[in-house]
């Protein structure tokens, strides 16, 4: 009975552990914002990404300009040019991480809706405010930016997903206390305290192989998510979308 309680709390324990972990790591690298920024702050720096944002910017710019449809094909080239250079400005990278700063706000933080509503949502005001200032000097007063431009990515991470993260993943503290309990119950009451650790770690070695499998698919979720962003139409003139 002793060995078969030992392989019982083994058995608890590896389950324990192999939701701890992607807890932990979800709370300390997306749920709090220097995790968030630190994370995400790599996606600045991707091509696919800086030429969908480039796109987006640029369409949403042209579709405030209260001028002439004539006149605004006529400047639509000079704000893309405008939009696929601001990747390279030197204010690029600060204004990056104020947009994932603010995007962690309002899909996580008290500036967002309750219980993360509105699932994960990129604010890309800071983009847009560098862009406004790169076009003509003629124009600039007839682009003004609103304080928040919220997209949201509710396509690729359903709000639902958004909002149970941040309920569970600060539980995965709690869970790796309980794992390591597990564990050490299981050594003390075990008939051969070495087999049940190499049980542990074959277990272990398992979970690992698991864990990043699921760690590779959410990532590529999250990459095209941001990637093949929807940028909606709307007017800054009057408030901003919620």
């Amino acid at each position: 009975m002793r060995s078969f309680f030992a392989a019982a709390l083994v058995l608890l324990s590896l389950l324990l552990t192999a939701v701890a972990v992607p807890c932990i790591w979800a709370e300390t690298h997306i749920v709090r914002e220097q995790g968030f920024v630190s994370t995400m702050s790599p996606l600045g720096s991707d091509r696919a990404f800086q030429s969908a944002l480039a796109n987006g910017v640029s369409e949403l710019v042209t579709s405030q300009l209260k001028i002439d449809d004539r006149l605004r094909t006529l400047i639509q080239p000079a704000i893309e040019s405008a939009a696929g250079s601001i990747t390279a400005d030197p204010g690029y990278p600060q204004a990056w991480t104020e947009t994932l700063r603010r995007s962690h706000a309002l899909s996580f933080g008290d500036d967002g809706p309750a219980g993360g509503a509105a699932g994960l949502t990129l604010d890309i005001a800071p983009m847009l405010q560098l862009l406004a200032a790169k076009v003509p000097a003629g124009l600039a007063s007839a682009v003004l930016v609103p304080p928040q431009v919220p997209i949201s990515l509710g396509r690729s991470v359903p709000p639902a997903a958004v909002s149970r993260l941040a309920m569970v993943a600060p539980l995965g503290y709690g869970l790796a206390v309980a794992a390591a309990l597990a564990l050490l119950f299981a050594l003390v009451i075990a008939r051969r305290r070495s087999t049940t650790v190499l049980l542990f770690g074959l277990g272990l070695a398992v979970t690992c192989g698991l864990w990043k499998l699921a760690v590779d698919g959410v990532g590529q979720r999250l990459r095209s998510g941001w990637v093949a962003i929807h940028w909606p139409c709307f007017s800054w003139n009057d408030s901003p979308p919620s």
